[in-house]
């Protein structure tokens, strides 16, 4: 397991305080509203971030981005590493490019659209804030109703991403924060585990399985596909 990265400057605005969260304040006042409930708060973020970031040059994919909080605050704090999410709600994508340009962070990017048309195998780490529990019909609060929420899908994404990662390359990392809704593969290693305060931060650490070659970063030009 590698030690803990020593402490760097942050890029201004993002990072968290004593007054709460420095990228809320950067949100629509509709978005700003929710973020408590929805978004991860920024020092989660910046732990996950320096779990996930093993060496210069990961490549991390945050699996439902929504308007961008992890990937802000995980970039600004990594700039050695490249951020990447995908989000199916198209103004939650444009929200989440707005701030990453507003801010001038290069390593990160956004994409509008589903999980299952990414290259996973482009990427070392993933992050999962229990992205699918939407889906679930137990009065869970929702962010909003402009995509079919439906407890099929919930089975389905959860389904994916478990056969996504079992097809993983040895030493892929994976932070969850609440869970993704199901239980690693078995060649996985929870290594760290943190009560934040705000529910339950796990890394896990593929320790086995078929090495695999990763996917092509070259086509991956400016911040987004939104």
């Amino acid at each position: 397991m590698s030690a803990e990265r020593p402490h760097r400057p942050r890029r201004p605005g993002v990072a968290a305080s004593s007054d709460g969260d420095a990228f809320d304040e950067l949100l629509p006042a509709e978005w700003r509203a929710r973020a408590a409930v929805h978004f991860t708060p920024a020092a989660v973020a910046e732990r996950a971030a320096r779990w996930l970031v093993d060496r210069p040059g990961a490549w991390i994919l945050d699996v439902g981005a929504g308007v961008g909080k992890f990937c802000v605050v995980a970039g600004a704090a990594h700039p050695e590493a490249t951020f990447v999410g995908v989000e199916q709600r198209a103004h939650l994508a444009r929200v989440a490019l707005a701030i990453t340009l507003e801010l001038q962070l290069p390593n990160v990017r956004f994409i509008h659209g589903d999980l299952v048309d990414v290259d996973w195998d482009t990427f070392d780490g993933f992050y999962l804030y229990n992205p699918f529990a939407e889906h679930l019909r137990d009065n869970r609060p929702i962010l909003d109703r402009t995509i079919e929420l439906d407890p099929a899908f919930y089975l389905f994404y959860v389904g994916f991403v478990r056969d996504r990662l079992a097809r993983a390359r040895v030493g892929t990392r994976v932070v969850t924060y609440h869970g993704f809704g199901g239980a690693l593969p078995p060649d996985y290693e929870r290594l760290r585990v943190e009560d934040t305060g705000t529910g339950p931060l796990e890394l896990w650490v593929k320790q086995r399985g078929a090495l695999r070659r990763g996917g092509r970063r070259d086509s991956w030009d400016g911040h987004q596909s939104c």
